[in-house]
Order: structure tokens, then sequence, then C-alpha cells
């Protein structure tokens, strides 16, 4: 297991909690994924992510099927 390294991603057209809470929810199914933090504010997904388990393409490949 590695060590999780720490990602923080710009999200265009997130603008609302709904939208935040649908990309958290989304994003925090994949395996490695922890400490995610989404601000629909600023645009901005923040997590740790075990890039053994996961690959940080596979984390935008998620974001961009949900439609941002």
């Amino acid at each position: 297991m590695a060590t999780p390294t720490s990602y923080r991603l710009h999200i265009a057209d997130m603008d609302c909690a709904s939208c935040a809470i649908k990309i958290e929810t989304a994003i925090k199914r994949l395996p490695g994924v922890s400490d995610i933090e989404v601000n629909a504010g600023s645009g901005l997904l923040s997590l740790k992510l075990d890039e053994d388990r996961t690959q940080p393409s596979d984390i935008a490949a998620r974001v961009r099927a949900l439609g941002y």
C-alpha cells in the first residue's frame, strides 16, 4: 500500500452545495480515496489518493462523467 498523495483539482461549473455533495459522494466510493473535501464556493476538490488502488485519471473521469 502506497503512501497517499494529496491532490487539489479545480472543478468548472460546480456552483452549489448539491453539486459538491454529488461529487463528494461519487469520489469517496472509489478505492484508495480519503480526506475528501469539496468546496463549491472555490470550485476545489481536495483529497488524498492511494495510487496503487485508484489513479488520478480515474478521479478526473468520474468528475467528467458527472457532467463537470
